[in-house]
């Protein structure tokens, strides 16, 4: 019937130490890094916007001639260089995502709800509230200039109630043999290199290779995607809960394709709600850059997209 228990959501990231493990090749390479090949077992990502130093000085194959744009190199095992770049990262999807002062609510609803929030509180939370009953989604706008393409780009924020427990919210989200549960586009995703699974800190990292098709565009479209999750902390002023960020990557093996969408920045904020078990509130963050594809049609993917990413997770809850 397209519903699934709760209890189906076994947790293999966050939940218990049952978690998907490095191969020991990969343990290897995390503990002495790579030599002959690891040009071809690392991944590119911009950094021009982000508080760190760039770990390499030659950008992928493709890269836009003579851009002001810094990469950083990330390989598997030079675990001190990779958690700078993925701690700027969280610091850059916090602040995006948290400052009101960046974005505009999109209709008279959020602008109500919203206010009411910071005013008294968080409300009672309804029975339907997170099911597949509810459809009420809040929804933001904001731009942002893209220091590497030069350009304004519009961005999304969106927030609902989900029935299920946080870990659980955080843990779908990160299984890629589950993503075609909540995302109907979605041909295929697939793990392409595992950074950190780590039971002790409780951060996973990883890249994956998307593949969807949308019926109002023409082709399928790919996405490769670098995936860092952890556990909300007290300075994140946000609770308990999870935050996972997203942006695109170049395999070192691959080239930059100019006229590709990517996923410049996306943010998924996880959160408890206190005295309430079994809900949590998701607040996402999509910003991407889609040459191909009209402004105005960019716009409306967009926001149908972040509806129906709540509602599609609501659906499988009862």
């Amino acid at each position: 019937n397209g519903r699934t228990s709760k209890r189906y959501y076994a947790t293999l990231f966050f939940g218990d130490k049952n978690k998907i493990q490095p191969s020991e090749q990969q343990s290897k390479n995390r503990q002495h890094g790579e030599s002959k090949s690891e040009r071809h077992t690392s991944s590119f990502m911009r950094v021009t916007d982000l508080e760190v130093e760039a770990s390499s000085s030659t950008p992928p194959l493709g890269a836009k001639p003579g851009s002001k744009g810094r990469w950083a190199q990330l390989v598997p095992g030079y675990d001190n260089e990779l958690q700078a770049v993925f701690k700027a990262l969280e610091k850059a999807g916090l602040d995006a995502i948290s400052d009101e002062s960046l974005w505009t609510a999109a209709d008279k609803m959020t602008e109500r709800i919203f206010r009411s929030r910071v005013e008294q509180g968080y409300p009672t939370i309804m029975d339907h509230e997170g099911t597949a009953q509810d459809s009420s989604v809040l929804m933001w706008n904001g731009i942002f200039y893209d220091s590497y393409l030069e350009c304004d780009i519009p961005a999304i924020r969106s927030s609902g109630i989900i029935a299920m427990e946080a870990v659980c919210l955080a843990d779908l989200l990160l299984d890629s043999s589950r993503t075609q549960l909540y995302n109907k586009f979605c041909l295929d995703r697939t793990d392409e290199i595992l950074y950190f699974n780590d039971f002790h800190t409780e951060s996973v990292t990883k890249v994956v290779r998307t593949k969807s098709k949308h019926p109002l565009l023409p082709n399928p479209f790919e996405f490769v995607t670098l995936m860092h999750a952890r556990k909300l902390e007290p300075e994140d002023c946000h609770g308990e809960g999870f935050l996972i960020v997203s942006r695109a990557v170049t395999l070192s093996n691959e080239k930059i394709d100019p006229k590709a969408s990517e996923i410049l920045l996306n943010v998924n904020l996880i959160k408890k709600i206190d005295g309430v078990v079994g809900k949590c509130e998701m607040i996402n963050m999509n910003h991407g850059n889609s040459p191909m594809i009209p402004t105005f049609l960019v716009k409306k993917l967009g926001a149908d997209g972040a509806i129906s990413f709540l509602n599609n997770i609501r659906s499988l809850c009862h």
